[in-house]
């Protein structure tokens, strides 16, 4: 756009392009909109909502119920352990096959904080049968 009161011509509005093409060309990486934008935001799975179709087990042997991926980082898995009428048990979760704390009885919510090193690891949820007749079952979430 000229500053004088002439007609703009397609030479002029060119100009004005390639001057604002230069000064976009000029910014440093820090003014990308990409550089202040937050983090995606992790996705998290959703869980049935019946305990009936949670993953369960009526073993008196530890059984892995729920497993999932890890990256390096601090995480809270989150699990929720029921039993069938009459039966009752125990849960646990395991990181890289190694026990986070001790078990915790059926019947709860139950939060284990969790750090993950430098590498991919599996983060595993288990459960058994203590007592009873019926199945042990677990619903568990990684935040």
């Amino acid at each position: 756009m000229t500053r004088v009161n002439r007609p703009d011509t397609l030479l002029t509005r060119l100009r004005e392009i390639e001057r604002r093409l230069r000064l976009l060309e000029g910014r440093g990486p820090a003014m990308t909109m990409a550089s202040v934008s937050p983090p995606p935001p992790r996705p998290v799975p959703l869980t049935p909502a019946r305990p009936r179709d949670w993953p369960g087990t009526d073993s008196p042997e530890w059984t892995d119920l729920v497993l999932t991926l890890a990256q390096p980082g601090e995480f809270r898995v989150v699990v929720d352990a029921v039993a069938d009428t009459g039966a009752s048990g125990e849960a646990r979760v395991l990181v890289n096959g190694t026990p986070v704390g001790a078990g915790f009885a059926v019947g709860e919510w139950h939060v284990v904080d969790i750090t993950v090193g430098e590498e991919l690891s599996e983060v595993v949820v288990q459960a058994r049968r203590t007592g009873g007749g019926g199945l042990v079952r677990v619903s568990a979430t990684l935040v």
